[in-house]
């Protein structure tokens, strides 16, 4: 497999050619950004697997799951009004490297994200770099 830069719009993506599992990722990264930058808490939450997925407020960090995520995913995501926007994504096997502007309500500082989507596309981990 060869790894290649793509464009679309204004985000460059970085994906492995022959991996449906790379644009599975990618798209799964997009559609959490605009779910979070419409406000449907609805969309926002379908995108994760609620009962396996977690967070973590590094790269490498260990994850909290169960109902410590979903109160974080509730608490300061959805009731917040947390949004992103991908400036660049990285993207090998399941794992997806973002660069993106962030903010409550719009976007305004730049943060480093890393996420991980199952094979039926949810994600189920979502790393912040402080």
């Amino acid at each position: 497999m060869k790894i290649v830069s793509v464009t679309v719009g204004a985000v460059m993506w970085l994906a492995l050619i022959g991996s449906a599992a790379a644009s599975n990722v990618g798209l799964a990264v997009e559609n959490l950004s605009a779910a979070l930058l419409s406000g449907d808490d609805n969309r926002i939450r379908a995108l994760f697997d609620l009962e396996q997925g977690g967070y973590a407020y590094s790269l490498d960090g260990e994850l909290q799951t169960g109902a410590r995520f979903v109160r974080w995913l509730e608490h300061d995501i959805i009731a917040i009004g947390r949004v992103f926007v991908v400036d660049t994504m990285a993207v090998e096997g399941r794992r997806a490297v973002v660069e993106a502007t962030y903010g409550i309500g719009t976007p305004t500082s730049f943060r480093r994200y890393a996420f991980e989507v199952d094979e039926a596309g949810l994600i189920v981990a979502w790393r912040i770099e402080h």
